[in-house]
């Protein structure tokens, strides 16, 4: 896959760091952003489209196990901060004030998320415990944010899935779909361009084509990754990164390999 994809014109953009990363805590921080920045799209866009949250289906699914990879005790706690993230969620959503209680409990979801995806705690003693440096941190990353990312003329999908594509293979979820444009977001120090995330991207491109129905909101033109550190949204075609010939080998490939009907590019 990788020999197929092309960077696109801007690789590294020259921008300040605006927020440091100052914690041990980058992973957990950058999932608490991620609903953070999703609480905000879903209380300014009226026509976003959201979906449960990762934490609470995972939750879910962790109660219906016989033997869960982790202890009662753990579940319990999950279980209460979902409660209370649900609480902050609905305030948030109404007032548009970033709480302090909001961002504690939203640090505390991550680690919930983060439990759900990789079958154990990340922090196994301190499970549900968020540091108020986190906290300052998720608030700075807040502060920063660009109008651009928050605004969307006919389309806004939090945190999509593609149906039947990611179904087979096991899951997989992008974090925005604004418009026409298919959107990451990066925590990362540096506001490069990798071909990971390229990667990334593509890969959430090609599950969109091969969702079974493919409904009209998976239309994508362009790729766009938001520099959370950085207050930068970059966006560019799907064109410079995956042309036409490549595009169509990769869709059709994947088609094979996951059993999935081949679908003409929406582009072409």
């Amino acid at each position: 896959m990788q020999e197929c994809i092309q960077p696109p014109t801007v690789t590294t953009l020259h921008s300040p760091l605006l927020v440091p990363s100052e914690t041990k805590n980058a992973a957990l921080i950058g999932t608490a952003f991620d609903y953070l920045l999703r609480f905000e799209l879903e209380r300014r866009i009226s026509f976003s489209a959201t979906r449960p949250w990762v934490a609470e289906e995972g939750l879910q699914r962790l109660r219906s196990l016989k033997k869960p990879p982790v202890g009662p005790e753990t579940i319990r706690t999950a279980e209460h901060i979902v409660k209370r993230a649900t609480a902050a969620h609905a305030e948030f959503l109404s007032t548009g004030e970033p709480s302090k209680d909001l961002l504690v409990v939203l640090i505390q979801l991550a680690e919930v998320d983060l439990l759900i995806r990789s079958r154990k705690p990340t922090r196994s003693r301190y499970f549900g415990y968020a540091s108020p440096d986190d906290v300052r941190e998720l608030s700075r990353l807040f502060a920063v944010l660009p109008r651009e990312i928050v605004t969307a003329h006919s389309r806004c999908l939090l945190n999509p899935t593609f149906g039947t594509a990611s179904t087979a293979i096991g899951g997989a979820d992008a974090d925005l779909i604004l418009d026409d444009t298919l959107i990451e977001i990066k925590t990362a120090s540096s506001p490069t361009i990798t071909q990971a995330y390229l990667a990334q991207l593509s890969g959430y491109y090609i599950l969109a084509q091969l969702n079974e129905p493919l409904p009209t909101e998976f239309s994508i033109n362009h790729f766009g990754i938001y520099f959370a550190r950085h207050g930068r949204l970059v966006r560019f075609p799907v064109e410079q990164v995956l042309p036409l010939p490549s595009r169509m080998d990769l869709i059709d490939f994947f088609a094979r390999q996951l059993n999935l009907p081949k679908r003409a590019d929406p582009t072409t």
